[in-house]
Protein backbone atom coordinates (compact mmCIF):
# COMPACT_ATOMS: atom_id res chain seq x y z
CA UNK A 1 0.00 0.00 0.00
CA UNK A 2 1.45 2.86 -0.55
CA UNK A 3 2.16 6.56 2.04
CA UNK A 4 -1.32 8.02 0.46
CA UNK A 5 -2.97 5.38 0.78
CA UNK A 6 -2.16 4.00 4.91
CA UNK A 7 -2.51 7.52 5.51
CA UNK A 8 -6.11 7.99 3.87
CA UNK A 9 -7.08 4.58 4.83
CA UNK A 10 -6.18 5.17 8.56
CA UNK A 11 -8.00 8.41 9.11
CA UNK A 12 -10.71 7.86 6.81
CA UNK A 13 -12.12 4.04 8.20
CA UNK A 14 -11.69 6.28 11.31
CA UNK A 15 -14.79 7.75 10.11
CA UNK A 16 -16.32 4.38 8.88
CA UNK A 17 -16.74 3.09 11.78
CA UNK A 18 -18.07 5.97 13.78
CA UNK A 19 -20.92 5.97 10.84
CA UNK A 20 -21.09 2.43 11.57
CA UNK A 21 -22.31 3.04 14.78
CA UNK A 22 -24.37 5.91 13.91
CA UNK A 23 -26.61 3.12 11.79
CA UNK A 24 -26.59 0.54 14.75
CA UNK A 25 -27.89 3.29 17.54
CA UNK A 26 -30.52 5.25 14.57
CA UNK A 27 -31.42 2.46 12.13
CA UNK A 28 -31.56 5.02 9.11
CA UNK A 29 -33.16 2.80 6.39
CA UNK A 30 -30.38 0.26 7.10
CA UNK A 31 -31.44 -3.86 7.97
CA UNK A 32 -29.97 -5.47 9.86
CA UNK A 33 -28.76 -7.64 7.38
CA UNK A 34 -26.87 -4.80 5.87
CA UNK A 35 -25.15 -3.61 9.09
CA UNK A 36 -24.11 -7.33 9.92
CA UNK A 37 -22.54 -7.80 6.38
CA UNK A 38 -20.25 -4.61 6.76
CA UNK A 39 -19.59 -5.72 10.16
CA UNK A 40 -18.46 -9.29 8.53
CA UNK A 41 -16.47 -7.01 5.69
CA UNK A 42 -14.44 -4.88 8.38
CA UNK A 43 -12.97 -8.04 9.78
CA UNK A 44 -11.42 -9.02 6.34
CA UNK A 45 -10.27 -6.03 6.00
CA UNK A 46 -8.70 -6.20 9.59
CA UNK A 47 -7.30 -9.50 8.19
CA UNK A 48 -6.01 -8.07 5.24
CA UNK A 49 -8.33 -10.67 3.12
CA UNK A 50 -8.74 -7.05 0.58
CA UNK A 51 -9.70 -8.81 -2.35
CA UNK A 52 -12.84 -10.88 -0.40
CA UNK A 53 -13.88 -8.08 1.31
CA UNK A 54 -14.30 -5.69 -1.93
CA UNK A 55 -15.88 -9.08 -3.73
CA UNK A 56 -18.40 -9.22 -1.14
CA UNK A 57 -18.66 -4.96 -0.99
CA UNK A 58 -19.76 -5.04 -4.79
CA UNK A 59 -22.37 -8.23 -4.34
CA UNK A 60 -23.74 -5.81 -1.16
CA UNK A 61 -23.53 -2.75 -3.63
CA UNK A 62 -25.70 -4.71 -6.52
CA UNK A 63 -28.37 -5.83 -2.90
CA UNK A 64 -28.51 -2.66 -1.87
CA UNK A 65 -28.78 -0.26 -5.02
CA UNK A 66 -32.54 0.88 -4.72
CA UNK A 67 -31.70 2.37 -0.67
CA UNK A 68 -29.90 5.29 -1.52
CA UNK A 69 -28.56 5.17 1.88
CA UNK A 70 -27.35 2.08 2.15
CA UNK A 71 -25.98 2.28 -1.34
CA UNK A 72 -24.00 5.60 -0.29
CA UNK A 73 -22.61 3.80 2.83
CA UNK A 74 -21.74 0.36 0.92
CA UNK A 75 -19.95 2.74 -2.04
CA UNK A 76 -17.91 4.84 0.87
CA UNK A 77 -16.68 1.26 2.06
CA UNK A 78 -15.87 -0.03 -0.94
CA UNK A 79 -13.70 3.25 -1.88
CA UNK A 80 -11.55 2.96 1.33
CA UNK A 81 -11.33 -0.91 0.30
CA UNK A 82 -10.00 0.07 -3.40
CA UNK A 83 -7.88 2.61 -1.68
CA UNK A 84 -6.40 0.21 0.52
CA UNK A 85 -5.11 -1.55 -2.49
CA UNK A 86 -3.55 1.20 -4.42
CA UNK A 87 -6.98 0.76 -7.33
CA UNK A 88 -7.07 4.85 -7.22
CA UNK A 89 -9.45 4.72 -9.73
CA UNK A 90 -12.18 2.44 -8.89
CA UNK A 91 -11.59 4.14 -5.21
CA UNK A 92 -11.98 7.62 -6.62
CA UNK A 93 -15.15 6.19 -8.59
CA UNK A 94 -16.90 4.22 -5.45
CA UNK A 95 -16.38 7.77 -3.79
CA UNK A 96 -17.93 9.79 -6.75
CA UNK A 97 -21.04 7.45 -6.34
CA UNK A 98 -21.10 7.43 -2.44
CA UNK A 99 -21.45 11.22 -2.70
CA UNK A 100 -23.68 11.90 -5.82
CA UNK A 101 -26.62 10.00 -3.21
CA UNK A 102 -26.36 13.21 -1.04
CA UNK A 103 -27.39 10.78 1.98
CA UNK A 104 -24.00 10.34 3.73
CA UNK A 105 -24.05 11.98 7.21
CA UNK A 106 -22.30 15.60 7.72
CA UNK A 107 -19.01 14.04 9.27
CA UNK A 108 -18.70 11.09 7.09
CA UNK A 109 -19.95 13.29 3.83
CA UNK A 110 -16.93 16.01 5.03
CA UNK A 111 -14.19 13.27 5.39
CA UNK A 112 -14.77 11.28 2.08
CA UNK A 113 -14.80 14.77 0.43
CA UNK A 114 -11.13 15.43 1.57
CA UNK A 115 -10.18 11.89 0.30
CA UNK A 116 -11.73 12.51 -2.96
CA UNK A 117 -9.66 16.06 -3.09
CA UNK A 118 -6.25 14.14 -2.41
CA UNK A 119 -7.15 11.20 -4.67
CA UNK A 120 -7.80 13.45 -7.20
CA UNK A 121 -5.08 15.46 -6.50
CA UNK A 122 -2.66 12.49 -6.78
CA UNK A 123 -3.93 11.18 -9.81
CA UNK A 124 -3.63 14.31 -11.75
CA UNK A 125 -7.03 15.25 -11.62
CA UNK A 126 -7.07 18.31 -11.04
CA UNK A 127 -10.66 19.48 -12.10
CA UNK A 128 -11.93 17.30 -9.35
CA UNK A 129 -9.29 18.13 -6.72
CA UNK A 130 -10.49 21.51 -6.77
CA UNK A 131 -14.23 20.16 -6.87
CA UNK A 132 -13.89 18.29 -3.59
CA UNK A 133 -11.81 20.40 -1.90
CA UNK A 134 -13.89 23.22 -2.22
CA UNK A 135 -16.88 21.18 -0.85
CA UNK A 136 -14.67 20.25 2.08
CA UNK A 137 -13.86 23.90 2.68
CA UNK A 138 -17.27 25.27 1.91
CA UNK A 139 -18.01 22.71 5.31
CA UNK A 140 -14.75 23.48 7.52
CA UNK A 141 -15.28 25.68 10.63
CA UNK A 142 -12.86 28.55 10.71
CA UNK A 143 -9.85 26.66 12.25
CA UNK A 144 -6.02 26.17 11.53
CA UNK A 145 -7.30 22.63 10.05
CA UNK A 146 -8.67 24.48 6.92
CA UNK A 147 -5.10 25.60 6.17
CA UNK A 148 -4.69 22.24 4.59
CA UNK A 149 -7.46 22.86 2.32
CA UNK A 150 -6.40 26.26 1.02
CA UNK A 151 -2.60 25.02 0.98
CA UNK A 152 -4.02 21.82 -1.38
CA UNK A 153 -6.33 24.56 -3.27
CA UNK A 154 -2.92 26.61 -3.72
CA UNK A 155 -0.79 23.04 -4.94
CA UNK A 156 -3.82 22.33 -7.64
CA UNK A 157 -3.73 26.14 -9.11
CA UNK A 158 -0.16 26.24 -9.16
CA UNK A 159 -0.37 22.72 -11.13
CA UNK A 160 -2.60 24.59 -13.31
CA UNK A 161 0.27 27.53 -13.83
CA UNK A 162 -2.64 29.65 -12.36
CA UNK A 163 -0.29 31.38 -9.55
CA UNK A 164 -1.76 34.65 -8.65
CA UNK A 165 -4.60 31.98 -7.19
CA UNK A 166 -2.06 29.53 -6.18
CA UNK A 167 -0.32 32.47 -4.14
CA UNK A 168 -3.65 33.61 -2.69
CA UNK A 169 -4.27 30.08 -1.22
CA UNK A 170 -0.89 29.42 -0.12
CA UNK A 171 -0.37 32.58 1.92
CA UNK A 172 -4.06 32.12 3.57
CA UNK A 173 -2.88 28.81 4.61
CA UNK A 174 0.35 29.50 5.96
CA UNK A 175 -1.21 32.56 7.66
CA UNK A 176 -3.80 30.00 9.41
CA UNK A 177 -0.82 27.97 10.51
CA UNK A 178 0.85 28.85 13.50
CA UNK A 179 4.49 27.02 12.22
CA UNK A 180 4.25 26.70 8.02
CA UNK A 181 5.91 23.56 7.07
CA UNK A 182 9.03 23.99 4.92
CA UNK A 183 6.65 21.83 2.23
CA UNK A 184 4.44 25.18 2.10
CA UNK A 185 7.40 27.40 1.82
CA UNK A 186 8.77 25.41 -0.68
CA UNK A 187 5.15 25.35 -3.03
CA UNK A 188 4.89 29.18 -2.52
CA UNK A 189 8.43 29.88 -3.86
CA UNK A 190 7.72 27.63 -6.42
CA UNK A 191 4.61 29.52 -7.23
CA UNK A 192 6.55 32.86 -6.54
CA UNK A 193 8.94 31.97 -9.22
CA UNK A 194 6.77 30.69 -11.79
CA UNK A 195 4.99 33.54 -11.66
CA UNK A 196 7.78 35.81 -11.86
CA UNK A 197 6.98 37.50 -8.41
CA UNK A 198 10.57 38.00 -7.66
CA UNK A 199 10.12 40.66 -4.64
CA UNK A 200 8.10 38.39 -2.95
CA UNK A 201 10.18 35.65 -3.44
CA UNK A 202 13.11 37.70 -1.98
CA UNK A 203 11.14 37.98 1.22
CA UNK A 204 10.24 34.74 1.49
CA UNK A 205 13.59 32.75 1.05
CA UNK A 206 15.11 35.31 4.01
CA UNK A 207 12.86 33.50 5.90
CA UNK A 208 13.81 30.28 4.56
CA UNK A 209 17.56 31.07 4.93
CA UNK A 210 17.11 32.05 8.44
CA UNK A 211 15.17 29.07 9.42
CA UNK A 212 17.42 26.67 7.61
CA UNK A 213 20.71 28.72 6.95
CA UNK A 214 22.74 25.41 6.25
CA UNK A 215 20.35 24.60 3.32
CA UNK A 216 22.07 25.54 -0.12
CA UNK A 217 19.42 25.46 -2.43
CA UNK A 218 17.93 28.67 -0.53
CA UNK A 219 20.93 30.29 -0.95
CA UNK A 220 21.19 29.39 -4.35
CA UNK A 221 17.75 30.85 -4.81
CA UNK A 222 17.98 33.61 -3.11
CA UNK A 223 21.10 34.75 -4.78
CA UNK A 224 19.52 34.16 -8.27
CA UNK A 225 16.20 36.49 -6.81
CA UNK A 226 18.49 39.18 -6.29
CA UNK A 227 19.73 38.85 -9.54
CA UNK A 228 16.89 38.88 -11.20
CA UNK A 229 16.42 42.21 -9.61
CA UNK A 230 19.61 43.30 -10.95
CA UNK A 231 20.58 43.47 -6.79
CA UNK A 232 23.64 42.80 -7.61
CA UNK A 233 25.32 44.37 -4.29
CA UNK A 234 22.56 42.20 -2.08
CA UNK A 235 23.52 39.17 -4.36
CA UNK A 236 27.28 39.41 -2.90
CA UNK A 237 26.36 40.10 0.21
CA UNK A 238 24.27 36.28 0.06
CA UNK A 239 27.21 35.11 -1.07
CA UNK A 240 29.30 36.06 1.67
CA UNK A 241 27.04 35.14 3.84
CA UNK A 242 26.45 31.56 2.51
CA UNK A 243 29.83 31.43 2.41
CA UNK A 244 30.24 30.53 6.23
CA UNK A 245 27.26 27.60 6.07
CA UNK A 246 28.64 25.54 3.49
CA UNK A 247 31.77 24.93 1.34
CA UNK A 248 30.54 27.30 -2.13
CA UNK A 249 31.26 24.86 -5.48
CA UNK A 250 33.56 26.45 -7.89
CA UNK A 251 30.28 28.21 -10.23
CA UNK A 252 30.21 30.34 -6.43
CA UNK A 253 33.26 30.71 -6.26
CA UNK A 254 33.14 32.39 -10.10
CA UNK A 255 30.07 34.19 -9.17
CA UNK A 256 31.11 35.99 -6.44
CA UNK A 257 34.56 37.19 -8.21
CA UNK A 258 32.65 38.29 -10.61
CA UNK A 259 30.38 40.52 -8.41
CA UNK A 260 33.04 41.74 -6.94
CA UNK A 261 34.62 42.98 -10.28
CA UNK A 262 30.97 44.41 -11.13
CA UNK A 263 30.45 46.35 -8.08
CA UNK A 264 33.53 47.78 -7.93
CA UNK A 265 35.66 45.71 -5.73
CA UNK A 266 38.36 44.02 -8.17
CA UNK A 267 40.70 43.79 -5.30
CA UNK A 268 38.48 41.19 -3.56
CA UNK A 269 38.22 39.55 -6.67
CA UNK A 270 41.16 38.97 -7.16
CA UNK A 271 41.91 38.37 -3.45
CA UNK A 272 38.93 35.41 -3.73
CA UNK A 273 40.68 34.01 -7.01
CA UNK A 274 43.96 33.68 -5.84
CA UNK A 275 42.31 31.86 -2.62
CA UNK A 276 40.43 29.31 -4.96
CA UNK A 277 43.62 28.41 -7.01
CA UNK A 278 45.70 28.04 -3.83
CA UNK A 279 43.32 25.61 -2.59
CA UNK A 280 43.41 23.79 -5.89
CA UNK A 281 39.37 24.34 -6.12
CA UNK A 282 39.61 25.55 -10.22
CA UNK A 283 42.89 24.32 -12.23
CA UNK A 284 46.01 27.20 -12.93
CA UNK A 285 45.46 27.31 -16.19
CA UNK A 286 46.43 30.21 -19.00
CA UNK A 287 42.85 31.39 -19.22
CA UNK A 288 42.39 31.32 -15.29
CA UNK A 289 45.58 33.10 -14.96
CA UNK A 290 44.71 35.89 -17.51
CA UNK A 291 41.44 36.38 -15.59
CA UNK A 292 43.45 36.69 -12.23
CA UNK A 293 45.57 38.49 -13.96
CA UNK A 294 42.86 40.75 -15.04
CA UNK A 295 41.60 41.62 -11.45
CA UNK A 296 44.60 42.89 -10.39
CA UNK A 297 45.23 45.36 -13.27
CA UNK A 298 41.74 46.60 -12.57
CA UNK A 299 42.53 47.22 -8.79
CA UNK A 300 45.50 48.91 -10.28
CA UNK A 301 47.92 46.76 -8.79
CA UNK A 302 50.21 46.35 -11.85
CA UNK A 303 53.28 44.29 -10.16
CA UNK A 304 50.82 41.83 -8.98
CA UNK A 305 49.32 41.98 -12.75
CA UNK A 306 53.06 41.18 -14.05
CA UNK A 307 53.99 38.75 -11.81
CA UNK A 308 50.64 36.47 -12.98
CA UNK A 309 51.15 37.54 -16.56
CA UNK A 310 54.67 36.13 -16.19
CA UNK A 311 53.06 33.15 -15.44
CA UNK A 312 50.45 33.00 -18.44
CA UNK A 313 53.16 33.82 -21.19
CA UNK A 314 55.17 30.97 -20.32
CA UNK A 315 51.62 28.62 -21.09
CA UNK A 316 50.99 31.06 -24.37
CA UNK A 317 51.90 30.14 -27.49
CA UNK A 318 52.24 34.03 -28.74
CA UNK A 319 53.63 37.14 -27.60
CA UNK A 320 50.56 38.82 -26.57
CA UNK A 321 51.24 38.44 -22.98
CA UNK A 322 54.55 39.77 -23.05
CA UNK A 323 53.09 42.99 -24.90
CA UNK A 324 50.63 43.53 -22.16
CA UNK A 325 53.59 43.42 -19.53
CA UNK A 326 55.52 45.73 -21.52
CA UNK A 327 52.79 47.59 -21.44
CA UNK A 328 52.37 47.38 -17.67
CA UNK A 329 56.24 48.67 -17.55
CA UNK A 330 55.95 51.45 -19.75
CA UNK A 331 52.98 52.40 -17.35
CA UNK A 332 55.54 52.48 -14.24
CA UNK A 333 58.31 54.52 -16.34
CA UNK A 334 60.82 51.07 -16.08
CA UNK A 335 62.10 50.84 -19.53
CA UNK A 336 64.50 48.71 -19.71
CA UNK A 337 62.18 46.11 -18.45
CA UNK A 338 59.77 46.85 -21.05
CA UNK A 339 62.29 46.32 -24.37
CA UNK A 340 62.79 43.24 -22.76
CA UNK A 341 59.35 42.60 -22.93
CA UNK A 342 58.40 43.92 -26.24
CA UNK A 343 61.61 42.12 -27.98
CA UNK A 344 59.90 38.86 -26.33
CA UNK A 345 57.08 38.92 -27.97
CA UNK A 346 57.80 40.03 -31.12
CA UNK A 347 59.44 36.89 -30.73
CA UNK A 348 57.05 34.74 -29.74
CA UNK A 349 54.88 36.62 -32.61
CA UNK A 350 51.23 36.15 -33.31
CA UNK A 351 50.49 40.05 -32.65
CA UNK A 352 47.94 41.60 -34.69
CA UNK A 353 49.69 44.66 -34.87
CA UNK A 354 53.26 43.82 -35.59
CA UNK A 355 54.13 47.91 -36.43
CA UNK A 356 52.29 49.08 -33.30
CA UNK A 357 54.42 46.74 -31.54
CA UNK A 358 58.03 47.82 -33.19
CA UNK A 359 56.80 51.72 -32.60
CA UNK A 360 56.59 50.95 -28.46
CA UNK A 361 59.81 49.31 -28.45
CA UNK A 362 61.21 52.28 -30.56
CA UNK A 363 60.07 54.61 -27.89
CA UNK A 364 61.03 51.85 -24.83
CA UNK A 365 64.39 51.61 -26.09
CA UNK A 366 64.79 55.66 -26.77
CA UNK A 367 63.80 56.05 -22.69
CA UNK A 368 66.21 53.66 -21.75
CA UNK A 369 69.15 55.71 -24.45
CA UNK A 370 69.34 52.11 -26.35
CA UNK A 371 69.19 54.63 -29.57
CA UNK A 372 70.42 51.64 -31.74
CA UNK A 373 67.35 49.21 -30.57
CA UNK A 374 65.26 52.53 -31.07
CA UNK A 375 66.58 53.41 -34.87
CA UNK A 376 65.61 50.04 -35.72
CA UNK A 377 62.55 49.17 -34.37
CA UNK A 378 61.30 52.96 -35.62
CA UNK A 379 62.79 51.94 -39.24
CA UNK A 380 60.54 48.74 -39.17
CA UNK A 381 57.66 50.63 -38.10
CA UNK A 382 58.06 53.16 -40.56
CA UNK A 383 56.74 50.59 -43.22
CA UNK A 384 53.05 50.59 -42.13
CA UNK A 385 52.11 54.31 -43.54
CA UNK A 386 50.03 54.95 -39.91
CA UNK A 387 53.89 55.56 -38.44
CA UNK A 388 55.57 56.59 -40.76
CA UNK A 389 55.13 60.29 -39.49
CA UNK A 390 55.44 59.28 -35.86
CA UNK A 391 58.51 57.80 -36.35
CA UNK A 392 60.21 60.36 -38.22
CA UNK A 393 59.67 62.60 -35.13
CA UNK A 394 61.04 60.30 -32.55
CA UNK A 395 63.88 59.43 -35.45
CA UNK A 396 64.98 63.65 -35.52
CA UNK A 397 64.66 63.52 -31.51
CA UNK A 398 67.33 60.52 -31.74
CA UNK A 399 69.38 62.39 -34.25
CA UNK A 400 69.65 65.79 -32.30
CA UNK A 401 70.32 63.46 -29.35
CA UNK A 402 73.15 61.85 -30.99
CA UNK A 403 74.42 65.08 -32.24
CA UNK A 404 74.64 66.87 -29.30
CA UNK A 405 76.21 63.54 -27.98
CA UNK A 406 78.94 63.76 -30.38
CA UNK A 407 79.36 67.76 -30.06
CA UNK A 408 79.45 66.67 -25.98
CA UNK A 409 82.68 64.06 -27.05
CA UNK A 410 83.93 66.63 -29.43
CA UNK A 411 84.34 69.24 -27.21
CA UNK A 412 85.82 67.17 -24.27
CA UNK A 413 88.73 65.55 -26.65
CA UNK A 414 89.81 68.96 -27.69
CA UNK A 415 89.72 70.34 -23.89
CA UNK A 416 91.57 66.73 -23.17
CA UNK A 417 93.58 67.61 -25.75
CA UNK A 418 95.11 71.29 -24.47
CA UNK A 419 94.94 70.13 -21.06
CA UNK A 420 97.65 67.71 -22.19
CA UNK A 421 99.75 70.78 -23.66
CA UNK A 422 100.19 72.83 -20.47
Amino acid sequence: MSVLAKRLFQLLLIGFFSLSSAVAEEKKGVTQGTYEALQEINKLLDSDKNKQAIRKLETLSAEVKDNAYEYAIVQQQLAYSYLNVDNYSKAYRAGEKALATNELPKKAFHSMNWMMAQLAFQESNYKGALKYTKRWLDQEPETKEKGKGEFLMGRTHYRLKKYSTAAKYIEAAMKRTRTPSMDMHKVLLAVYMEGKKYSKAEKLLIKMVNREPKQELWWQYLIGVYLEQNKEQKALSALVVADKYYNLEFKDVKRMMQLYDYVGLPYKAAQTMQKSLDGKQQKTNYKNLRRLAQYWLNSREYSKAIEILTDSAKLAKNGKDHLLIAHLYMEKLEWHKAVKSLQIALRKGGLKKYSKTQYLLGIAAYNSKQNDIAKKAFEKAAKSPSYEKKVGYWLTKISEKEAQQNQKTIAESQESTQLSKL
